[in-house]
């Protein structure tokens, strides 16, 4: 097995030469992509997001895995423009909400916005997208965790970067509605000894948010 991380906040592409060759599992915990590769002569292209990492699994059982379908992309939709965003101090239950707001998408703990809020924050958008076999959602940037939902579907959550999510099976013709649901520190509220003199990362949905629409 071989592991590969990008400890970099932007996007890293290498070659690599590895000194097997032949069928390989390629897996990608995050992005729930679990994938059958193969290379000849050992050399491996490795392509990763800010935060992401992959395990390259050669000599296991991996019948089970399929071959990684060709993809070209085709477009890009960006979710910009005003978002209905609503925060929620308890995540059991998004009923009465403290602040409700529509705007584009900011750090919603910033001065002049809600500088103590901590909770669940709800971003809603209604979006279209073009014909396409397969299509990813990309969040860019999140501060701090994630739940995000397609049409009323749950499609999936994340606790780090990368925050993109493959939406396919969600996608129900052009017309889409994302909501995602962001949870950022209880510090912001609850400030104690040692997190008033902390530096916390923005809250919230920061994006920038787009579709990558593929066809085979």
């Amino acid at each position: 097995c071989f592991m590969f991380f990008n400890e970099d906040t932007v996007k890293a592409e290498a070659e690599v030469t590895l000194p097997v060759g032949g069928e390989y599992g390629y897996i990608s915990f995050l992005n729930d992509i679990a994938v059958k590769r193969r290379t000849c002569d050992g050399k491996v292209k490795i392509v990763l997001e800010a935060g992401e990492s992959c395990l390259l699994v050669f000599g296991g059982d991996i019948s089970y895995l399929e071959y990684e379908k060709s993809l070209k992309q085709v477009g890009t939709v960006y979710l910009d423009g005003k978002y209905k965003i609503s925060g929620f101090e308890k995540s059991e239950a998004l009923q009465t909400p403290v602040f409700s707001v529509e705007r584009e998408l900011c750090d919603i703990t910033q001065t002049g916005m809600y500088p103590d809020f901590s909770g669940v924050i709800n971003y809603e958008k209604e979006f279209y997208l073009p014909e396409a076999d397969r299509y990813l959602l990309d969040l860019g940037e999140v501060g701090e965790t994630v739940s995000v939902y397609i049409n009323g579907k749950y499609v999936g959550a994340r606790i780090c970067a990368p925050y993109r999510f493959d939406i396919t099976e969600f996608v129900d013709g052009g017309k889409c509605i994302l909501s995602a649901q962001v949870a950022n520190s209880m510090a912001y509220r609850e400030k104690d000894v040692l997190s008033k003199s902390m530096m916390f990362a923005r809250s919230g949905l920061l994006g920038p948010v787009r579709a990558l629409c593929g066809k085979q």
